[in-house]
């Protein structure tokens, strides 16, 4: 059996301001990189065989200075990727407060999909098919999987069982690390 952790990118630039999606562009910052290097020096942190990335800069850029510790090459899964938030994708958060379905997307994510957009039941269906492909290509090694922030609070509704609409019940910040356990 493989041992999957979760690990959301460092902060990139824009975070908390804009809604970057799949916006192609977006680089860490300097605290960012801060944030991925400490990662790497945690003391508690398993020894890495493998580790997937999302193809974004900013889960690569992360992926990479987590790698350098163990001396391995990132590899790149697009199914790891963000959601697609379709018309939402590089929009202010604060000019999408003011439209009634930010709102209901943010209340029910199991039924309200962003315009043009992916619902995150299929994310959730992609992450998981993308986490039981890779530990069954990696059986009985360690294996970082670097993503994005609703990409894993999906991954863990489903590994509590839980409803989407619960997603925001799981604190997921930059940086940080969550263990997966496939069922």
């Amino acid at each position: 059996m493989s041992t999957l952790l979760l690990v959301r990118h460092a902060l990139c630039e824009g975070a908390g301001e804009r809604i970057w999606g799949r916006t192609p562009g977006v680089h860490l910052t300097n605290e960012g990189r801060q944030q991925a290097h400490a990662l790497s020096q945690r003391s508690d942190l398993p020894g890495f065989d493998v580790i997937y990335t999302s193809p974004l800069e900013r889960t690569r850029e992360t992926a990479e200075l987590l790698a350098a510790r163990w001396h391995i090459q990132p590899r790149t899964d697009p199914d790891l990727n963000e959601i697609d938030y379709g018309e939402w994708t590089g929009r202010a958060i604060a000019e999408l407060a003011e439209h009634p379905r930010w709102h209901a997307f943010n209340s029910c994510r199991s039924l309200v999909t962003p315009p043009g957009g992916e619902s995150l039941a299929a994310v959730q269906r992609r992450a998981l098919a993308a986490c039981a492909r890779i530990a069954g290509l990696h059986p009985g090694e360690t294996v970082a999987l670097v993503t994005h922030g609703d990409v894993i609070r999906a991954v863990l509704c489903a590994n509590a069982n839980m409803s989407l609409d619960r997603i925001f019940e799981f604190t997921v910040d930059y940086a940080s690390t969550h263990f997966f356990e496939e069922r």
